[in-house]
Parts: structure tokens; sequence; C-alpha cells
């Protein structure tokens, strides 16, 4: 009787060994998955940022380049028209 008892008992304790024993092994895997899908987002993320980076500082330039070009035509627009007025106060002064 308590040796069926002891046999149980060992049985019931090497079952719960073996069921942490393989919950512990799902909990490690799990964690080794989520390292990896967390480095792989990272990685994607890392090489969007710099694609994005790359893209806008090509933005940037072009925009700032057209930005001079109309400044230039206004300030080429504006010293005609100052010489035009400029023209105009001599020929009414003199």
């Amino acid at each position: 009787m308590l040796t069926d008892q002891m046999t149980r008992l060992r049985t019931s304790i090497l079952a719960l060994r073996n069921m942490r024993n393989a919950m512990m092994n799902d909990l490690e895997q799990g964690n080794r998955t989520r390292k990896r899908a967390v480095s792989d987002l990272c990685r994607h993320f890392n090489g969007a940022r710099a694609s994005m980076a790359r893209r806008t500082k090509c933005e940037r330039i072009t925009g700032l380049q057209n930005l001079k070009r109309v400044v230039d035509a206004h300030r080429q627009t504006m010293r005609s028209d100052l010489t035009g007025v400029r023209q105009a106060w001599e020929r009414k002064s003199a």
C-alpha cells in the first residue's frame, strides 16, 4: 500500500518534471523565435530609414536648387525693374 502510493507519487513527480522541462523548452524556443523576429524587424526599419534618408536628401537638394532658380529669376526681374525706374527718374529730372 505504501509502496503503491510512493510509486504513484514518484510517477506524478516525474510527470510534473517532464511537463516543466517541456514548458521551459517551449519558452526558450519562443524567445529565440521572438529575438529573430525583432532582429529582422529592426533590420527592416534600419534599411527603410536609410532609404528614406537618401530619398528625402535628394528631394531637399532638388527643392533647394529649384528655390535658388526661382529666387535668381525674381532678383533678375527686380534688378531690371529698378534699372527701368532709375532711367525713368533720370529722364524726368533732366
